[in-house]
């Protein structure tokens, strides 16, 4: 084998030893929507986190779409939960409002469907079962 051969098969087989180490190749998405339509039902947790999040999706996703991949961990990161504590939960207390879209904060907006008192529940059972 003479020299530029040798030069070549070394710089093929470290360029591959690189992308293995460095993940270069695999896609990464940035968005998380982007995430739930090439991995959907990819979302796992409690009993009571799994109602909870079909309620959000159902309920929240129209307008807030990036919710349907949040995992336990992203909601209280994202300070949208505050375990064991529904008055402090966002989430929660947005969607509680007696008065629909009223204000600025208000969930839904107007000519969107609110939460029942049972989906609320659901919500409040998850809060408070959270570690």
């Amino acid at each position: 084998m003479n020299q530029h051969m040798k030069k070549t098969l070394q710089l093929t087989w470290l360029t591959f030893i690189c992308l293995g180490f460095l993940g270069c190749g695999r896609i990464q998405n940035s968005s998380s929507s982007d995430k739930f339509t090439y991995s959907p039902g990819q979302i796992t947790g409690s009993a009571e986190f799994l109602a909870a999040a079909a309620i959000i999706g159902s309920k929240c996703s129209e307008c807030h779409g990036t919710y349907t991949t949040y995992t336990e961990a992203d909601y209280i990161t994202a300070g949208l939960v505050v375990a064991k504590d529904i008055a402090s939960s966002s989430i929660y207390f947005r969607n509680q409002s007696a008065t629909v879209g009223a204000g600025p904060h208000d969930m839904p907006k107007q000519g969107r469907t609110p939460m029942t008192a049972a989906e609320l529940q659901t919500l409040a059972d998850w809060i408070n079962s959270i570690n």
